[in-house]
């Protein structure tokens, strides 16, 4: 590296000033010149800092407001999932349809079923062959909903579902009825040639799915509704009473 010997003010020539001066405003430049680009370099970085900041914060804020349109969604198909009587493709039973034999009704809750505590999910047919059999609208309480016994409130109906459950050709429905005493209750609906319907007043209050509705009825711990006088809708169509 050169280095340029500048005398003193008093002893230099013009030239020598001049050369001096030259080169103060050379560095005086030239350090302008580096200050300038390192500002334009941080204010690059800074500039893409900030850009990185606003695209992750609105990237974060698509998620989110993604993550809450599908909390959403799932939220309104789950309740009118809940809120819509599920697919059962059969026939309603004819009224002729006779009444099962009790072997015949232990052999049907051997079979696999789709179980439903629902009162909203309980299938339209399974409703109706209710109503026929009952003479009575189909209307119920959800399990654990406060239901009219004696005490009768407005507008609430006195029974409340247990569960309900139906599988390829049978159905179930087991159910409390509110009164002075409650009881709990049983029917079976058969979908297969000619029909079949079975209803009884179960003894206890035991019963809360197939396994132990099979149980009850293999013990013979329950009382047919074809034996309580009332309790049935006959061929004439006559309202029953204990219902």
């Amino acid at each position: 590296m050169r280095i340029l010997q500048i005398p003193d003010d008093d002893n230099a020539t013009s030239q020598d000033l001049g050369n001096k001066y030259k080169f103060q405003n050379n560095c005086g430049h030239s350090i302008c010149e580096k200050r300038h680009s390192l500002v334009q370099k941080n204010d690059k970085y800074f500039y893409f800092v900030v850009k990185c900041w606003l695209m992750s914060r609105v990237s974060k804020g698509i998620l989110l407001c993604g993550a809450v349109v599908l909390v959403a969604v799932g939220v309104v198909l789950l309740v009118r999932f809940q809120n819509t009587p599920l697919t059962f493709s059969v026939q309603q039973l004819p009224n002729t349809a006779p009444f099962l034999m009790t072997a015949d009704v232990e052999n049907l809750l051997g079979r696999e079923f789709r179980i439903i505590r629902r009162v909203q999910q309980v299938p339209n047919v399974m409703k109706q062959d209710f109503s026929s059999l009952t003479n009575l609208p189909f209307e119920m309480v959800n399990p654990g909903q406060e239901m009219s016994t004696d005490n009768i409130l407005p507008n609430v109906p006195n029974k409340r579902l247990v569960f309900a459950a139906f599988s390829d050709d049978t159905a179930v429905l087991v159910f409390e009825v509110g009164a002075f005493a409650n009881s709990l209750h049983a029917v079976v609906f058969w979908y297969g040639k000619g029909g079949g319907k079975w209803g009884a007043m179960l003894n206890g209050y035991s019963v809360h799915d197939i396994d132990s509705l099979r149980n009850t009825v293999h013990g013979g711990r329950f009382v047919s509704w074809e034996t309580i006088p009332g309790w049935i809708s006959n061929t004439s169509g006559k309202p029953v009473g204990a219902l």
